[in-house]
């Protein structure tokens, strides 16, 4: 809107310097054309002349009387200020022309481009209102669909993947999406091999440490019962009851079992 308003500004005045410009060289060309015309065959061309320039013309004679450029008699209209272009007849005395641009071709210029304002203001906010749909659509769809993928990604599903493999910076971040849901997929495939691996070990030390409960279950009632009968030796030896006075004999008994104890345990 703003060049819309420069136009409206500047449009009239940059109108105005071209067309006085057109007017000087149609002009020139109009008085060219008169030094080779009889005086009397000069109205048409000067009617001619207005009627495609929208000038205002004025005729002075040599004597610097205005005259009627149709009739070439001398009337009371005022000087008008323009560019001078001295000529003369082929059968008459010499003459002064003076054009005028009309502003008035201006003037309806800017007229139509101001009326044009309210047309144009409303076809630059239904194409602003257009153009700002459709680049919400082509930059925040891609937006919105990568980040339902990542809520995906986030909830350990992997089976989706980002379409957008553009080149701009959601391209870059589709493409890293990607990347990622790849590496966390192969990551999470680790773990649980791994994890597999742990509690097929953790179930093999379990059997381990249950055999090996058994066997000093087993160890320890076998080696209560010997060492209760040397123990039990002993106490008979001590307190002399019995076929136990015979200290000797029992004390080599009690011995011959400690020893084997002592080699069941080597």
């Amino acid at each position: 809107m703003s060049a819309y308003g420069c136009i409206w500004l500047f449009l009239p005045y940059a109108d105005q310097k071209l067309a006085q410009r057109s007017l000087d060289q149609q002009t020139q060309q109009l008085v060219s054309i008169l030094r080779t015309t009889q005086k009397g065959d000069s109205e048409p061309l000067l009617i001619n002349f207005i009627r495609q320039t929208g000038a205002d013309i004025s005729l002075f004679d040599q004597n610097g009387e205005s005259v009627s450029p149709f009739t070439f008699e001398k009337t009371a209209a005022e000087i008008i200020p323009g560019t001078r272009y001295p000529f003369r007849f082929p059968d008459s005395d010499e003459y002064v022309l003076i054009t005028h641009y009309n502003p008035l071709r201006s003037d309806e210029i800017a007229d139509a481009v101001r009326k044009s304002i309210p047309f144009v203001t409303l076809l630059v906010i239904l194409l602003s209102a257009v153009s700002a749909f459709a680049f919400s659509r082509y930059t925040t769809r891609p937006i919105i669909r990568i980040s339902g993928i990542a809520d995906k990604i986030a909830n350990l599903d992997f089976s989706w993947y980002c379409p957008d493999l553009r080149d701009d910076e959601i391209g870059v971040l589709s493409r890293s999406i990607n990347e990622l849901s790849d590496r966390l997929h192969k990551a999470l495939d680790e773990i649980h091999r791994r994890n597999d691996f742990l509690e097929d070990e953790l179930l093999l030390e379990k059997e381990r440490e249950r055999r090996r409960m058994l066997f000093f279950s087993g160890v320890s009632h076998e080696l209560k019962t010997p060492i209760a009968i040397v123990i039990g030796q002993l106490e008979g030896m001590q307190a002399q009851i019995g076929i136990y006075k015979d200290r000797e004999t029992y004390l080599a008994r009690s011995a011959e079992i400690l020893q084997s104890l002592n080699d069941l345990e080597m």
